[in-house]
């Protein structure tokens, strides 16, 4: 018995041993870029480079605290239609502490050594083509990662003046984590004990192109019984020009334009936007958002089946305060006039119009008006029928 006991001790300290480790070697962190700043200027006055973009790699645990971090592996990926890596380390260049990376407060004494900003991609996630990869070991003294998210570095990368429908960026998983695609990435401890670190922003990349015209808050879409009701909403509008409408059958491919809504320009304000499509249908609608100086960006797509009974004039909104919109569709182009008329029949506003084939729409400015009921009549060689409408104050 006395001969066993120092073996079973043995086999009870190496149990111990190995819980401790599976135990650290199970834990699971995530990482995740977050954007941190835009600028529309030229960072070095030459081109091509429009202005900078800016975003952080954040990491924390899923559940406890790891402590005695000393080494992580780690990179993100990035388009090079849309941003570039800065003059100074520029292409190609391996180089420690890049100047265009700035580490995070939560390490400090840490640098990114051995970073290569311009290595050669081949990855796709959420329809995107990433062609540009930057990895390096971001190192130092140990520290301790929790459950709270904490900035490992921020990267500033020149914005290019290409249309914004690309500019976005993903960090990769590690030790096989999901959802990434790469498994060279690893979080380690002093000990080498690797820990699997998961990406939020792989299948959903982040968004840091240039700098968009237009912050879009909303885009949705109601079926009405004259057809489809698109709305969206801005919070802010810089340099914007206009939306333009675009739809397609199967969502992938024939787009086309069926009309266009003048933008704000520039605004610190929530601005609604509507648009009728008296077709309607099964179909796929999206934004096309253009800015004064051509560059532009879309809006993500929206599926709808708006079942309707045709017709080829739409007025609203009604009651009307201060604007009255009116949408025709006609076969071909033609010249019309759009009369108001009141209960008496005396005409109080008149407005000429060129209609182009297909969807048109329109504003009446009833401002000077008078609460009561109208009449909307449109005139020239289409026949529309007439609309009643109320304006209230």
């Amino acid at each position: 018995m006395k001969t066993g006991l120092p073996l079973l001790k043995q086999l009870i300290l190496a149990s111990i041993f190995f819980l401790i480790i599976g135990t650290a070697s199970a834990q699971t962190m995530e990482w995740q870029l977050v954007k941190s700043g835009e600028s529309s200027t030229d960072p070095d006055g030459v081109g091509p480079a429009i202005g900078t973009v800016s975003f952080t790699l954040q990491i924390h645990s899923v559940s406890g605290s790891v402590s005695n971090i000393n080494t992580i592996s780690t990179g993100y990926s990035y388009q090079s239609s849309s941003n570039m890596v800065p003059g100074n380390p520029g292409c190609p260049a391996t180089v420690n502490n890049p100047a265009n990376i700035t580490v995070g407060a939560a390490f400090p004494g840490w640098s990114f050594n051995a970073v290569n900003q311009c290595g050669i991609a081949a990855q796709t996630t959420a329809s995107k083509i990433f062609d540009r990869r930057a990895v390096g070991t971001f190192e130092g003294s140990n520290v301790t990662i929790t459950t709270a998210w904490v900035d490992m570095f921020t990267v500033t990368l020149w914005a290019l003046g290409t249309p914004a429908v690309s500019g976005y960026v993903i960090v990769n998983s590690g030790e096989g984590g999901s959802p990434g695609e790469f498994t060279t990435y690893t979080v380690s401890d002093q000990d080498g004990n690797s820990i699997a670190a998961n990406s939020l922003t792989y299948t959903t990349p982040l968004f840091v192109g240039p700098p968009l015209p237009v912050g879009l808050s909303k885009f949705d879409i109601t079926c009405t019984g004259n057809g489809a009701q698109l709305n969206w909403q801005t919070l802010t509008e810089q340099n914007s020009s206009n939306f333009e409408i675009e739809k397609s059958m199967n969502g992938a491919t024939g787009w086309t334009t069926i009309g266009s809504s003048i933008a704000a320009g520039n605004s610190l304000n929530v601005k609604q936007y509507q648009y009728f499509d008296l077709k309607g249908g099964t179909a796929y609608y999206r934004l096309r958002q253009v800015d004064k100086d051509g560059r532009f960006t879309y809006s993500n797509v929206q599926n709808v089946n708006c079942l309707t009974k045709f017709s080829n004039i739409l007025v609203y909104p009604v009651p009307a305060r201060n604007k009255l919109n009116v949408v025709l569709e006609t076969g071909r182009s033609s010249k019309a006039t759009i009369v108001l008329v009141d209960v008496s029949g005396k005409m109080v506003s008149q407005q000429r119009a060129d209609l182009q084939k297909g969807m048109n729409n329109l504003s009446i400015e009833v401002a000077g008006l008078s609460s009561g009921q109208y009449y909307l009549k449109v005139l020239g060689s289409d026949m529309f029928s007439t609309q009643k409408v109320t304006i209230i104050k």
